[in-house]
């Protein structure tokens, strides 16, 4: 299988080594020259040239919209996968053949989320809390915050679109969102133009109450679920692999690339646990949303 990675910062780099693991022909398009990948300057000499049947958008935020609806032109392309959140700002009208895109919500496959996931199938999910929170500078280790993508909202940079990763849990368990309220935006003295705070009140088709608060200012680095169940109550950590509920506390070891390299397998495989365009879409309303709010 070929698959075509569009954007080779850290997230691309981590999508080629999964997709080579994996026994896959990869390819890169970028406007860099890079002495490792084999390169392709644009997607039309791509799609001539390699011939890839999936591709993997991983450029800027703020480039996905342009960068989808030129892969959706050739229908060479069976399959793509954007990396979260799906646009910066929604377009006006969705596009011909969304049905073939998912969005890279790689947390979906986390193996603490799947147990939970196989735990909760038969109980009822009465309230959802969430919080993600980590220090901006620490994001790329060896450059400078204020260069990444994620300190300019302009290139689709802020914690409320960069910790997405949340709200895509709450309708994975909670089903179609509906947002009550929300307060967030730029409250640190770190020197960005992006949001650095958000917290949002909602409640899902699934699940009538939950909240969720995502920072990029958090020196802890913490990202936690707490589930309450008619029945129980589960307290999952994701950073330190923490379980706690009604029986007691255990712990869990897993390889952080996990999560990504099996996302990579269902998107290889068209496995239905992937976020599609449509939940991604609604993940961007959400967003947008809240942003309106504050």
């Amino acid at each position: 299988m070929k698959v075509l990675i569009v954007g080779m910062g850290s997230i691309g780099k981590r999508h080629f080594d999964n997709f080579k693991s994996l026994g896959c022909e990869v390819a890169v398009l970028s406007r860099r020259e890079l002495e490792r990948y084999t390169v392709f300057q644009s997607m039309e000499k791509a799609v001539e040239g390699f011939k890839p049947s999936h591709v993997v958008v991983s450029n800027e935020t703020a480039e996905h919209g342009k960068t989808l609806l030129e892969a959706l032109s050739f229908s060479e392309i069976k399959n793509i996968l954007v990396e979260k959140p799906l646009y910066s700002d929604l377009p006006s009208t969705t596009p011909a053949r969304s049905e073939i895109v998912s969005v890279a919500y790689n947390l979906r496959f986390h193996p603490m989320v799947s147990e939970l996931k196989e735990i909760l199938k038969d109980q009822r999910i009465i309230n959802w809390h969430s919080y993600v929170g980590q220090y901006l500078p620490t994001w790329r280790p060896g450059r400078d915050y204020k260069d990444i993508y994620s300190s300019s909202r302009a290139a689709g940079g802020g914690a409320l679109r960069d910790l997405s990763h949340e709200l895509d849990l709450f309708a994975f368990f909670g089903g179609e969102l509906n947002l009550k309220s929300a307060t967030g935006g730029h409250f640190s003295n770190l020197e960005t133009d992006a949001d650095d705070t958000y917290s949002l009140l909602l409640s899902g088709s699934q699940c009538p109450h939950g909240n969720i608060h995502m920072n990029c200012l958090d020196r802890l680095v913490q990202r936690y679920i707490t589930v309450t169940t008619n029945e129980h109550t589960y307290h999952v950590d994701l950073i330190q692999g923490k379980w706690r509920d009604s029986q007691g506390e255990s712990l869990r070891t897993f390889d952080r690339n996990q999560s990504y390299l099996d996302m990579s397998k269902a998107f290889l495989e068209n496995d239905p646990r992937l976020c599609s365009f449509k939940e991604g879409w609604m993940i961007n309303s959400i967003i947008q949303k809240a942003e309106a709010y504050s």
